[in-house]
């Protein structure tokens, strides 16, 4: 079906989904994923990353080398919402976007109505296919693994916020520079994918976009999904 592809392709770059990521047998099709919501009085913040076989109810001590190191985030924003104009050969789809720095990448695709969503972390990847009841959910390391795909998390959000990115898989042409804010990224952006099972151009262009509005992002795959073939 043409409008699968074009709507799994798009994913693939927005999402890191590829066309068929094959469900391991561990998936529990019964299982709803939780719906993730900041509430408004909290601020995100970067995690502190707990060191291997550490309590993480015990208090640090003033040893520095005992002490994680927090992660300067690369980009200048909390939370980002935008919405945009995703175009495939001829095909155009709208998407909705919103990103918490370093942390979720969460987008929905629609054609007057929705089509498809989107769920990433640095660990985890879950979509969900409407027209077909389809979905994916499956840890990176797998997704990496599975298709030798040298992608992740960070280098999704590289490109969204427009920056030139190639591996193997993707290369990024941003146009179009812009500033909001403190931040820095492209109205444009130009995707080619070169993967053994699909392969293509996307087009993306940013009709609006925010930055540190208090945003839920809620995620769900129906009880009567299956897993993507």
């Amino acid at each position: 079906m043409k409008t699968k592809s074009l709507i799994i392709l798009t994913l693939m770059v927005l999402c890191l989904i590829a066309t068929s990521c094959r469900s391991h047998r561990q998936l529990i099709r019964d299982k709803r994923v939780a719906d993730t919501v900041m509430q408004p009085s909290t601020k995100p913040t970067p995690s502190v990353p707990t060191l291997p076989n550490q309590d993480p109810t015990t208090k640090p001590t003033s040893n520095p080398t005992t002490q994680p190191a927090v992660k300067t985030p690369k980009y200048k924003y909390q939370t980002l919402s935008a919405n945009m104009v995703v175009t495939v050969s001829d095909y155009n789809v709208n998407a909705q976007l919103r990103m918490l720095n370093d942390s979720i990448i969460w987008i929905t695709v629609s054609k007057f109505i929705e089509l498809a969503r989107g769920y990433i972390t640095p660990d985890s990847v879950m979509a969900y296919i409407k027209p077909t009841n389809d979905y994916i959910r499956c840890s990176m390391a797998d997704f990496q693994r599975q298709y030798n795909i040298d992608i992740d998390f960070a280098t999704v959000q590289d490109i969204l916020l427009g920056q030139a990115v190639k591996t193997k898989v993707i290369t990024s042409t941003p146009t179009n520079p812009a500033t909001i804010g403190e931040l820095h990224y492209a109205k444009n952006i130009k995707a080619v994918v070169k993967h053994p099972r699909l392969s293509g151009t996307v087009q993306v262009k940013y009709s609006s976009i925010e930055l540190n509005k208090v945003l839920a992002f809620p995620f769900s795959i129906p009880k009567s999904a299956s897993p993507l073939k």
